[in-house]
């Protein structure tokens, strides 16, 4: 059975209508939704006031826009650091995830967290585990965890 490859919809013919309509909407632009990014970038965003006294959110956030490869779509994870007080967004691409020899779609990070005492940003990762990010926010500092259930190819998981 040959493998199956997600192969997006045509663009719909709405698309110019959609996107100048979204063009007028208060706020930055998407850029980076759309291209592969390896710099850190800081935006400002424009927050409701009724959402500014809810901290912090730490978003994963992937992207295709790297556009298409031999096995499917190459995937950019990057983690938004969204600062709601101050209307701030901080985007952080994850370098261990994006160079790493890792199945997409069938390994994922599923979520971020931020450590209360250490300030410290831990994730988990399916079929990977529990892992604390370095003070760069791009690079594992250490397992956690690992799953029990995810055996790395010997032949080529230490390369």
């Amino acid at each position: 059975m040959p493998p199956q490859v997600y192969v997006p919809p045509p663009r719909s013919p709405e698309a110019p209508a959609a996107l100048e309509a979204l063009s007028r909407v208060p706020g930055p632009s998407p850029w980076y939704l759309e291209r592969r990014g390896t710099e850190i970038h800081t935006v400002t965003v424009t927050i409701p006031d009724a959402f500014r006294e809810a901290g912090e959110l730490l978003v994963v956030a992937p992207s295709t826009a790297g556009g298409r490869r031999e096995s499917g779509y190459e995937t950019h994870l990057r983690l938004w650091i969204l600062d709601l007080a101050r209307g701030h967004l901080q985007i952080i691409p994850q370098d261990w995830f994006n160079n790493g020899a890792y199945d997409y779609g069938y390994q994922w990070v599923a979520r971020f967290a931020r450590l209360r005492l250490a300030g410290d940003i831990v994730g988990e990762a399916i079929r990977l585990g529990v892992f604390r990010l370095d003070q760069s926010h791009r690079q594992i500092a250490a397992c956690v965890t690992e799953d029990l259930f995810f055996q790395p190819d010997p032949a080529t998981a230490y390369d």
